[in-house]
């Protein structure tokens, strides 16, 4: 089985696991809102509503991310498109409030100090 293969089938059971999980955690209410999940899935599992919200932004940041990163793997086009997609996807797991805001801010001060070489060759030019 190739690792494309294998990708593809880590997708599929994520999006399964995660449509198993929204509908039990909101068995019991009305509507369905999106920044009441942390607190619906910490209080059915059990767990802290920090550790909910780390795995609900896992499990929606890797919906996109898989796909972005074959893709971009594929066509050679480095790191951009990842780290687009993952920024975005993070900033609406801020928004409806998964996340707390200084991920964002730990994870831009990561990615610059990765990509510091990359910016200086490109803005002094060697």
């Amino acid at each position: 089985m190739g690792s494309k293969t294998k990708l593809i089938l880590v997708s599929l059971f994520i999006l399964t696991f995660l449509a198993m999980i929204i509908p039990k955690s909101f068995a019991y209410t009305d509507s369905v809102d999106f920044s009441g999940l942390k607190e619906n899935l910490a209080e059915k599992w059990n767990i802290t509503e920090f550790a909910s919200g780390i795995f609900l932004s896992v499990i929606f940041m890797s919906i996109f991310l898989f796909p972005t990163l074959l893709f971009s793997a594929k066509n050679g086009n480095g790191i951009l498109p990842s780290v687009f997609v993952g920024l975005t996807t993070m900033g609406f797991c801020i928004a409806v409030n998964w996340l707390d805001k200084w991920f964002l801010l730990v994870i831009a001060f990561i990615l610059a100090i990765m990509l510091a070489d990359k910016i200086k060759n490109i803005t002094v030019g060697e």
